[in-house]
This record gives C-alpha cells, structure tokens and sequence, in this order.
C-alpha cells in the first residue's frame, strides 16, 4: 500500500473512532435531547465544556457508562442535572425503565449557567453540583450530593428573600409546547412546576450565613423534602438493569 493511501486509510479510522462531543450550553432551554452523557462528564463537567455523547443503542438503552439523564416527576421540581427525563408527548410523566430493552421517555434540556461561590470558581456541573453545599451562594440553595449507578446529582433551587417561589402550574398538559419542554418561570404561570433555576452569577463571595440560617429554618415546609436527596429516577446504560427512583 503507497504511503499516502496507508495515510488516507488511518484517518479514516481516527474519525470513525472519534467521539462526539456537545456543549449543552448551545442548546436552548427546553430542547428535546435524544443522546446519552458520558458518566465522567456529567460528574465533573458543566454546561459550557465538551462533553462525550452516545446514541442508544437498538433496544433503547444507553451504553454502559453512560446516562440518559434525571427523571421529571409529576411534583414541585428541583434542578437536578441538565437532561430530564420521562415524560410522554402530552406532558405527562411516564418514568425510566431499563431491562433487556429500555424506555426512558422522552427527555429534554435543563441547563442554568451557574457559577459556584468557592475560591476557584467552579462551574455548576451537569449534575446540578457545587464543590460543597456552602458553595451555592446568596441566591441558591442546594441539598448534599446523591449518587444513583455512579451518577451524581444535587437538588437546588433560587433563594427568594429568605425563602423560594413555585414557578409555573402544578397540571402537566402545559409543560410540553411544539415539541419542547416549557420550565415554568413565573408564579402562577405554565410549565413544570418548580422552585425556581440558579441563574448565572459570576459573583464568588462567601455564602450569606445569615441567609441560609434563615432558609434551613423554613426547610421542614418543602413538599417532598424528605425524599429530595433519594430521588431523580437515574439510569446508567444497560449495565445497570433496573430502575431507580
């Protein structure tokens, strides 16, 4: 074989062999997703870096080491990670299911820039996740890290004065309209229901001490707390064979 056919021929495997990558922060909010993170990424990275993607396969399931997403429940939600998933084209929830052939619903993106108030100035990752829970600032609230098959995730939501807001409507035929996820932004409005996205902050102060002595005194009165930090129905690819709730 000449040299250039042999160059010619490596190359052509380099790119079949190549992964694909996305930045979710190209993806507006609400964009149906229908590719698999890679676990490594989803831990570590955030909405701005290259992250590794996979189709699934031909029995609906993602390949091992990788994860489709978190589930979408039918009550007040928190943000739990960039892709939701489990739902049904009219908005209702339909769940996560995996076996020798898999079902996650259909899934879309959730993805607030965030900036984490430590030193370095972390970026939220995929998983919805500061370095620590003193990390989230003034204005975000977040729960302990929870690891499902090796996914990470972390419930949060926007502080409001010393409290939060539920954003959007409690019915689920709102929260799918022409083929994308409506978050519910506003008091009483359409979309999941919610209390509230992290936005972006570039600040990098020392959380208010004063303020999330005053949200972890008003804690108890979160629907669902209890069960904050068990659920988000995370699946893992094939390997995994169940399904988590």
């Amino acid at each position: 074989m000449a040299p250039s056919s042999r160059a010619l021929l490596v190359a052509g495997f380099a790119a079949v062999a190549a992964a694909e990558t996305v930045k979710f922060s190209d993806y507006d909010l609400g964009a149906e997703f229908t590719k698999c993170v890679k676990i490594s990424d989803w831990n570590t990275k955030g909405v701005d870096d290259e992250v590794e993607v996979a189709d699934y396969g031909d029995d609906g399931c993602c390949p091992t080491d990788y994860t489709p997403g978190v589930a979408l429940g039918s009550s007040t939600e928190y943000h739990k990670g960039v892709v939701r998933c489990g739902l049904n084209d009219d908005g209702s929830r339909s769940g996560m299911s995996t076996g020798t052939t898999c079902d996650y619903g259909k899934c879309f993106v959730v993805n607030p820039a965030f900036t984490c108030s430590d030193t370095d100035g972390s970026k939220m990752t995929l998983g919805g996740c500061c370095p620590t829970t003193s990390d989230y600032g003034d204005d975000c609230y977040g729960y302990s890290k929870s690891t499902s098959n090796s996914v990470e995730y972390c419930s949060t939501y926007k502080v409001v004065g010393s409290s939060w807001e539920t954003l959007g409507s409690y019915a689920t035929d709102d929260d799918i309209a022409d083929g994308a996820l409506v978050w519910g932004t506003a008091v009483g409005g359409s979309g999941v229901y919610n209390y509230g996205l992290c936005g972006s902050s570039g600040q990098r102060a020392a959380a208010s001490l004063t303020r999330r002595s005053a949200v972890l005194a008003g804690l108890s009165a979160l629907p669902g707390l209890a069960a904050a930090a068990a659920t988000g129905c995370v699946i893992t690819g094939r390997s995994s064979g169940q399904r988590d709730w």
